[in-house]
């Protein structure tokens, strides 16, 4: 009977470590050499994401020429991201016309020493979509940070240029904002979520690290850098468990070339150009209309026949589990539910004034 008691204990102890095991596990890679520069995303999300589990639709990519009533704005750009609750847009990464690219992995939240406004995190006031309408390239990213107040981050963002630079930019342990450049002599430089790179390897997630790996096989003695470099290194650390890649984006720096894969389906390509889109004025699409019927109906059933018995496996398992267990020993739990009962009834009764009296 103990033996019975200890496994449902320790299924209920992973249901609640349930929603760790699902986290975010987004990751960034640029490849480069001296005539290309390649920025690639992979959207991960569980089955609470902003769009996990049926909110796959609500995925889009935006195309946003810069204001010009607004002196700031120099720059336009593309962001990829999704519509919050149908309505919002959430920019999470993009592109402007310089071939300034960025992206976010989750990392934990850290506080920073300084205290700040917060930022918007969506539409036209997001802080990274400043960041896009006016810098141009890594350094000039670099100084805006050092020259913002963050009250806090919950993330690290990788950002690359035309030029060939790369940062990644965190919270560190000691509340201040860290910058890891690319090492010079590498041609690649790649960030992935539970993997703070203000941290050494040692403290990062075993499939963080994994992925890291995986992304350095393919690069670090790549003869040429293109398009299908990248797709492939892409595929390599998407994922395909609990936690899928929800879309994944490339974005050719040099070239203004924008590319996009829908869900685990790597043979239809969605491709943009830049400066012809910013020529359209502000537009979006769903995700989900810019690819053929089959590969949408492939990429939605795929992730539910994988992600979706992984989320509600363990739950089942209980509930399943618990109503055999008390039908198998019912007999048992009736008998130890009168015992408990009858000893309730009977303090019950001796902590009664009359039993007192008599006393």
């Amino acid at each position: 009977m103990r033996k019975i008691w200890y496994s449902l204990l320790s299924l209920l102890f992973l249901t609640l470590l349930s929603p760790i095991q699902l986290g975010l596990a987004c990751s960034q890679i640029v490849i480069i050499d001296k005539d290309s520069v390649f920025f690639g995303n992979n959207e991960d999300a569980n089955w609470g994401h902003p769009i996990g589990g049926t909110r796959i639709i609500d995925a889009a990519i935006f195309f946003a020429p810069p204001n010009p009533s607004n002196r700031a704005e120099k720059y336009g750009a593309v962001f990829v991201g999704w519509y919050w609750k149908g309505q919002h847009t959430s920019y999470q990464g993009g592109m402007n016309d310089q071939g300034l690219c960025y992206d976010m992995t989750a990392v934990d939240e850290a506080f920073l020493e300084n205290e700040s406004k917060l930022f918007d995190l969506y539409g036209d006031e997001y802080f990274f979509a400043k960041v896009l309408n006016q810098c141009a390239n890594v350094s000039e990213v670099v100084e805006l940070f050092n020259n913002t107040n963050f009250q806090g981050l919950s993330a690290q963002f990788q950002f690359s240029d035309a030029n060939g630079e790369s940062v990644v930019i965190s919270p560190d342990e000691n509340g201040l904002v860290f910058f890891t450049y690319k090492s010079k002599g590498e041609n690649y430089q790649f960030s992935t979520a539970l993997a703070n790179q203000a941290f050494s390897d040692e403290e990062h997630n075993s499939a963080a690290i994994k992925r890291t790996r995986d992304a350095a096989e393919f690069v670090k003695d790549a003869s040429v850098i293109n398009i299908d470099l990248a797709q492939d290194v892409m595929m390599a650390t998407s994922q395909r468990t609990s936690i899928w890649t929800m879309y994944t984006n490339i974005f050719d720096a040099k070239n203004l070339k924008i590319y996009l894969y829908y869900p685990g389906q790597w043979t239809e390509v969605a491709e943009f150009d830049l400066k012809e889109e910013l020529a359209k004025g502000y537009h979006s699409f769903m995700m989900k209309d810019l690819f053929s019927e089959s590969t949408v109906k492939n990429g939605i059933w795929k992730y539910y026949l994988t992600a979706g018995p992984r989320v509600f496996a363990i739950p089942t398992a209980i509930v399943v589990g618990s109503i055999l267990i008390l039908i198998r020993f019912r007999d048992r739990f009736m008998n130890v539910f009168r015992s408990a009962r009858s000893y309730f009834q009977e303090v019950a009764v001796r902590l009664s004034p009359e039993h007192r009296a008599r006393a």
